[in-house]
C-alpha cells in the first residue's frame, strides 16, 4: 500500500479500520451486504453530535468510513443514520444509565471437560493416566483399575483463565472472578478385593484429592519443554465419608479465584472494554484440574466430567431466559427508534477473547441475538505462531498450548451467527529491544517474516469465517500503543 500523509503540526489522529472481506456472499445478514466494495468500520468519539464537531463524521465519510462500532444513545443513533452510516453497537445509553449486557455475558465463564478426554487432536480436553485407569465398555467416564497405584489419574487441559472481568457493571464485578469447578466423582467397592466380615471400613479413609493448579512451562535446548514449577490454587481431600452412597456419581465443588496466584504464572494482555482502551487484569496460564487417586485397594474411583463456571456463566447456561431478558433491555433502548432498522446491523462482543471459558457463553449470546435478527461480531486476538503458546519456537506439547485458538473457537461455538475481525498488525510484535523476526522462516528477511505472520493470521481467520474482517492501523498516532511500542508519533502504519 502506498500513501502520503500530511499531518498538520500538533494534530494527532488515529483510527482503526476494519476491512470486511466478502468471500461468501450468500450470508445475507452479514454487514458486507449493505455496501458496495469493502466496508470500512471505525470506532470514534461520539462528541461530534454537537453541530460544531460534525466535520469529524463528514471527514470520515470522505475517507471511506461507512460503519461505526460505538456505544450510543438515541440521539447519536439518529445522527449516525442521518450521516448515512451503519452501526454495530457496543452498548446503549439513556441519560446516565448504561446498558452493556451483551458484552457482560460474553465475558461470562462456562466450560465442561469430559474425563474421557477428546479424540479430536485439534480440540482441547483433559488427559488421563491410561496405566491407572480405563473407560468401561459403553461408558462416558473414567474408572481406576483394580489395585491401581496412587497418583494423578486426571489432569489438564493447561489453558488460560482470566483473573478479572473485562466488563464491570457492578462493584462485585471489580473483584477477582469467583470460579466454581464441579468434579463428578463416583466411589464403588473393588470387587477383586477380598472383602470379609472382618474388613475395616473407616469413614475417615482418604480416597482422592481434587486440585486446581497452574504451572510454569519453560523451554530450553537441553530439557526441551518442561514443567518448571507448579502452584496449587485450591485442593479438596475426599474421604470415604465424603460419599453418601456408593455406586452413584456425586458433584464435589471447589470454589476459587486467581487473585493470589504468583506473577510468574500469569500474563497481561491488552483488551478493549468499550470505547476506551485499557489493560486487562492478569490472566493465569496452564490451568489444570487434577484428580489424585490415593491408592485405597478396597475401592475404585470413577470420574465423568469437570464443569467450570462463574455466576454469570451459571445464569447464562441454566437460566437463559433471565439473561435473554436482560440482553433485550440493552437492545430495547434503541429498538423503537425509527433509525434502528436501517442503521443497526449487528452487535459487538468482548474484545480479543483469550479463554475457552468464554466460548460457550459467546455461543449462547450469539443465539440470543439471532432471535433479534442480529449477528455477533468479535475482534480476534493475534497469535503470532498460530497457537496459544504464541512464541517463535518448537511447539509446546502441553494441553491447549499447541492448539489453534481459531479452530477451538469454531468447534465450541460452530461460529453460528458469529463473525470475527482479525486484529493483527504489521508492526507487531515489537518493542525497543525486539530481535529480528525469524518466524515463520529463518531464511526470510525481517520484513518477509512480518508479512508471513500477517498471512498466517488471515489464513486462520478465513478458516473459521469466510466473511472475516481485518483491523488496519492507517495513520500517525501518539497514544498508549505508541508509548508501549516506543514508536515515533510521525510513523505511518500499514498492514498488507
Amino acid at each position: 500500500m502506498n500513501s502520503t500523509t500530511n499531518i498538520k503540526k500538533g494534530l494527532i489522529f488515529f483510527f482503526l479500520v476494519l476491512i470486511i472481506i466478502p468471500l461468501y456472499s450468500q450470508q445475507r445478514e452479514h454487514l458486507s451486504k449493505y455496501f458496495e466494495g469493502i466496508p470500512v468500520i471505525n470506532n470514534t468519539y461520539m462528541g461530534f453530535i454537537n453541530t460544531g464537531d460534525q466535520y469529524q463524521s463528514d471527514s470520515m465519510k470522505t475517507m471511506g468510513v461507512n460503519l461505526l462500532w460505538n456505544g450510543v444513545d438515541n440521539n447519536e443513533l439518529d445522527l449516525i443514520s442521518l450521516k448515512g452510516m451503519k452501526l454495530i453497537p457496543i452498548k446503549t445509553r439513556i441519560g446516565d444509565s448504561t446498558y452493556q449486557w451483551i458484552q457482560f455475558y460474553c465475558d461470562a465463564k462456562w466450560s465442561k471437560w469430559a474425563a474421557t478426554g477428546t479424540q479430536d487432536p485439534e480440540d482441547a480436553g483433559l488427559e488421563r493416566d491410561t496405566v491407572k485407569t480405563f473407560i468401561p465398555p459403553g461408558a462416558n467416564y473414567v474408572r481406576t483399575k483394580p489395585f491401581a497405584n496412587s497418583g494423578k489419574i486426571i489432569y489438564g487441559p493447561y489453558y488460560t483463565q482470566e483473573n478479572d472481568y473485562v466488563v464491570k457493571i457492578s462493584s462485585q464485578d471489580s473483584l477477582p472472578v469467583q470460579y466454581k469447578a464441579e468434579f463428578g466423582v463416583m466411589l464403588q467397592k473393588n470387587d477383586e478385593y477380598p472383602h470379609t466380615d472382618t474388613t475395616v471400613y473407616e469413614m475417615t479413609e482418604p480416597i482422592c484429592s481434587l486440585l486446581v493448579t497452574t504451572s510454569r512451562i519453560k523451554y530450553d535446548s537441553v530439557a526441551g519443554w518442561h514443567i518448571d514449577n507448579v502452584f496449587t490454587i485450591k485442593s479438596l481431600l475426599l474421604t470415604r465419608g465424603s460419599f453418601d452412597n456408593l455406586n452413584t456419581f456425586k458433584k464435589f465443588l471447589i470454589e476459587y479465584n486467581l487473585g493470589n496466584v504468583p506473577g510468574e504464572f500469569t500474563t497481561t494482555k491488552y483488551r478493549n472494554t468499550t470505547e476506551n482502551v485499557m489493560w486487562s487484569g492478569k490472566s493465569t496460564l496452564n490451568i489444570e484440574f487434577k484428580v489424585i487417586w490415593l491408592g485405597n485397594p478396597k475401592y475404585q474411583l470413577s470420574v465423568d466430567s469437570i464443569t467450570v463456571y462463574d455466576r454469570r456463566g451459571n445464569q447464562l447456561k441454566n437460566q437463559t431466559f433471565i439473561a435473554q431478558n436482560i440482553i433485550n433491555d440493552e437492545i430495547n433502548v434503541i429498538i423503537a427508534n425509527p433509525s434502528y432498522p436501517t442503521t443497526v446491523i449487528g452487535w459487538h462482543g468482548i474484545d480479543e477473547v483469550v479463554s475457552i471459558d468464554n466460548f460457550e457463553p459467546i455461543r449462547i449470546v450469539a443465539s440470543i441475538l439471532q432471535t433479534k435478527g442480529l449477528r455477533l461480531y468479535l475482534p480476534m486476538m493475534a497469535f503470532w505462531n498460530g497457537t496459544w503458546e504464541n512464541i517463535y519456537m518448537i511447539q509446546n506439547p502441553y494441553g491447549t498450548n499447541k492448539l489453534s485458538p481459531w479452530k477451538v473457537l469454531k468447534k465450541r461455538t460452530q461460529m453460528n451467527n458469529i463473525h470475527i475481525w482479525q486484529n493483527a498488525y504489521y508492526i507487531s510484535p515489537v518493542t525497543t529491544d525486539t530481535p529480528r523476526v525469524s518466524f515463520p522462516s529463518a531464511s526470510w528477511t525481517n520484513n518477509e517474516n512480518r508479512v508471513g505472520i500477517m498471512g498466517l493470521m488471515y489464513s486462520n481467520a478465513r478458516e473459521i469465517d469466510n466473511d472475516f474482517g481485518v483491523s488496519v492501523q492507517v495513520s500517525a498516532q501518539h497514544n498508549w500503543p505508541a508509548a508501549f511500542l516506543a514508536i515515533p508519533k510521525q510513523r505511518i502504519f500499514y498492514t498488507m
